[in-house]
């Protein structure tokens, strides 16, 4: 397939949002392990932001991929092992580490934003890495231009 797939444009879009994001918290992240509780008030809007980023363009990438790319992909890889897999499993990590910094949003626990924060950013830039260095081009080279349609059409795209 040459051009390519609409699908894999969305999700390669989404992954650039996502890593806007990342970016951003890597600037506040050593300001929170440095300075503690006080950061936590002066950084709020930040922390609102990463928060509402992760919970709602996070969720919805994954959403993309768990109902709409892999089932369609895992036809011809299987999921109960390998590439597929991993991502569901690292999926279902990232809601917990996504809960984790909610909560500590909630009590201003600076310690506990600040790891989960990192942990959010250190497993998402190694997940997306891994999506579009093997599992993208492995969707790309093996999915037909209907399989791509249909991957489409289950993201509402």
């Amino acid at each position: 397939m040459n051009q390519q797939p609409t699908g894999l444009t969305i999700l390669l879009r989404e992954h650039r949002e996502v890593e806007e994001h990342l970016e951003k918290a890597k600037g506040w992240i050593p300001t929170l392990q440095a300075e503690g509780a006080p950061a936590v008030d002066r950084l709020a809007d930040e922390l609102q932001t990463f928060a509402g980023a992760i919970k709602d363009d996070l969720a919805l990438h994954i959403a993309h991929e768990d109902k709409a790319l892999f089932p369609v992909l895992a036809r011809h890889i299987g999921d109960k092992s390998g590439p597929i897999f991993v991502m569901l499993l690292e999926h279902r990590h990232m809601e917990g580490d996504q809960a984790r910094f909610e909560a500590a949003l909630a009590t201003k626990d600076a310690a506990v934003l600040a790891d989960s924060a990192n942990k959010i950013v250190s497993v998402l830039s190694g997940h997306m890495w891994k999506e579009e260095q093997i599992l993208f081009p492995m969707a790309q080279r093996t999915l037909s231009p209907e399989e791509w349609a249909e991957v489409e059409q289950l993201m509402g795209a």
